[in-house]
């Protein structure tokens, strides 16, 4: 995994909070894992927000991957975050590129297919976003999906990294590059420094005493 700098994590952090899409409690996860807290980026809903949210990812995308040509947001939410992305890429980076996504059911009737959008070609440098990666199942799906269409992605960009530290050993996901905006470490970290005593829910999480 390959975080960007401390910086755009902390900006994430803060907008997540703001917004109320970090969450304290018992949550069941895709893996059927129990944790403690619960990173929603659905809640991140009002257009102000919104707004900061795009500035971020449009950065990143810029920054880890210039080259790409179209990005691909896995349903459900991926979809919103490439739309925000491209809007942005557009308005700020000078950038014009194309988005699409899958149907989680296959379409008979009308333009049919799986994906919607723009359909990337083997000469596409495809990247992939979304909200988090807990287990990957998500991402890895995605590439397969791709992969499957004759594409081969570039690279996966998420918002949040929140496996634990011993599941954080590569910078790939299925030979893609991974790169994270913040992760469960950046998390704990600005919490702590804030005083705040959620901080040791995630921490503990994190190094797996929980």
């Amino acid at each position: 995994m390959r975080d960007v700098d401390f910086g755009l994590s902390q900006e994430l952090i803060t907008l997540l909070l703001e917004a109320n899409a970090l969450r304290f409690g018992e949550f069941t996860l895709k893996s059927g894992e129990t944790s403690p807290f619960f990173v929603n980026l659905g809640e991140v809903a009002r257009g102000r927000h919104l707004l900061r949210l795009s500035e971020l990812i449009a950065t990143v995308v810029s920054r880890e991957f210039p080259n790409a040509t179209v990005l691909f947001g896995p349903a459900y939410k991926g979809i919103g975050l490439v739309a925000l992305a491209a809007a942005e890429l557009a308005r700020a980076h000078a950038t014009d590129i194309g988005t699409c996504y899958n149907r989680k059911e296959t379409k008979a009737h009308g333009e049919g297919g799986v994906l919607v959008g723009v359909q990337p070609t083997s000469d596409d440098r495809v990247v992939v976003i979304d909200d988090v990666i807990s287990s990957g199942l998500t991402k890895l799906e995605a590439v397969e999906l791709l992969t499957q269409s004759g594409v081969k992605p570039v690279g996966i960009i998420v918002f949040v990294d929140r496996r634990r530290r011993s599941a954080r050993t590569t910078s790939e996901l299925a030979g893609v590059p991974l790169v994270a905006i913040s992760s469960l470490e950046d998390l704990a970290k600005t919490l702590e420094a804030r005083g705040d005593p959620r901080a040791k829910a995630i921490r503990d999480f994190y190094e797996g005493q929980t």
